[in-house]
């Protein structure tokens, strides 16, 4: 239930901020437009003009926002690849397993004998070194996802 609310509320936000960024494009256009033709008619530009630079500052504004991918199309793999990489991955998983379990117990063991500050200050490194054990495992997982998609996606040979 959790993870469908939270997949919810991204899916909205992105949607959100998607409408937000066309939004922003037309107010550009359209201040662009405007600054445009009052520096046309300032020169008593022909209509040609007004015309012609209503059509060329939109397509400019757009141009101006869009910017090529960043990411690189995977190459595709052999099927050696890709067992040894989900291998490689499936170890490392188990580690940061054991180690999410090491600093679980830890955090949850603290002895009380300690003075309060120590105490605390032991509970909170112990919580933070589990909460990277986490994001580690949390980050592995997508590679894995990753390449289950790659292989889905036949660029595993």
């Amino acid at each position: 239930m959790k993870g469908k609310v939270t997949d919810f509320l991204v899916k909205v936000t992105i949607g959100i901020l998607f409408v937000f960024g066309i939004a922003l494009i037309f107010a550009i256009s359209a201040a662009g437009i405007l600054l445009f033709n009052a520096i046309a008619s300032t020169a008593n530009a022909p209509i040609w003009v007004h015309i012609i630079g209503s059509i060329v500052i939109p397509i400019v504004v757009v141009l101006m926002f869009a910017k090529p991918s960043k990411t690189k199309k995977p190459e595709n793999m052999t099927l050696e690849q890709y067992e040894r990489k989900v291998r490689t991955l499936k170890r490392e998983y188990e580690k940061a397993q054991k180690d999410d379990d090491y600093w679980y117990i830890q955090a949850h063991n603290v002895p009380s004998s300690l003075p309060m500050n120590q105490e605390e200050r032991a509970r909170r490194e112990y919580s933070n070194k589990l909460m990277d054990a986490r994001s580690h495992m949390v980050d592995i997982e997508f590679k894995l996802n990753q390449l289950e998609r790659m292989r889905k996606n036949g660029q595993v040979r």
